[in-house]
C-alpha cells in the first residue's frame, strides 16, 4: 500500500506579513522527506511574491530527492499568480468525481 501524501493546508493571505507561518510548515513537512507533497491551497485568498517563493522551496526541495510535489486546489488569482511566475507545473487538477 502506497504511502499517504503529505498534506500542507495554509489559510487566508499569505504575503510578507504572513509567509512565516506557510513556511515553516512546508518546511517541517520537507524535514519529513515525504514521497508526495500536496500544498492544498482551496483556502488561500491573496498569495504574493514570499508565498510564491515557499512553492519553490517546496518544489526544489522535493526534486532534490525525486519526490512529487503538487498545488491543488487553488483558487482563480491564486492560480494566476502561481502560472505568471512559471510554477504552474506544480499545479494538480483535483481527481474527477465519480
Amino acid at each position: 500500500m502506497p504511502a499517504r501524501p503529505t498534506v500542507v493546508r495554509p489559510e487566508g493571505e499569505i504575503d510578507l506579513a504572513s509567509v512565516d507561518s506557510f513556511r515553516q510548515a512546508v518546511q517541517v513537512a520537507l524535514a519529513a522527506e515525504p514521497a508526495d507533497l500536496v500544498l492544498d491551497l482551496r483556502d488561500v485568498t491573496f498569495l504574493d511574491s514570499s508565498g510564491l517563493s515557499v512553492l519553490a522551496l517546496a518544489l526544489k526541495g522535493q526534486r532534490s530527492r525525486d519526490a512529487s510535489v503538487s498545488v491543488v486546489n487553488p483558487v482563480p488569482i491564486v492560480r494566476r499568480a502561481i502560472d505568471l511566475v512559471g510554477l504552474g507545473l506544480m499545479l494538480e487538477d483535483p481527481a474527477p468525481s465519480a
